[in-house]
């Protein structure tokens, strides 16, 4: 600490201003980087994904009712035929949902 106030010492006057004015402005900035700015963007991560968690909640809970409902209505389950791009044009058919084209990936998924 004494080396670094001799050094400071050495200094012209106009030199110890700027180190000084530096030094004002770069404690807060640093402080900003390392310690605040992480704070707050670990604070909006978590807000996404707690809020994604409650989604899938909701979604979860609202098929879960659905299942009860078919399973109470008792309503015959069929085996499932054809290939997979037939149940896919079937079931979209079926709910009423447009889908413009299915295209398969590379080895034939």
């Amino acid at each position: 600490m004494n080396a670094l106030m001799n050094w400071f010492e050495s200094r012209n006057e106009r030199e110890r201003t700027i180190l000084l004015a530096g030094l004002i402005a770069g404690v807060p900035l640093l402080i900003w980087l390392a310690v605040w700015q992480p704070l707050i963007s670990a604070k909006q991560q978590s807000s996404e994904r707690l809020e994604q968690r409650r989604e899938a909640y909701l979604w979860m809970q609202d098929a879960a009712a659905k299942v009860r409902a078919a399973q109470r209505s008792g309503r015959k389950v069929t085996a499932v035929t054809g290939s997979t791009q037939q149940q896919i044009t079937s079931a979209a058919r079926q709910y009423t949902v447009a889908i413009s084209r299915i295209e398969p990936q590379s080895g034939g998924r």
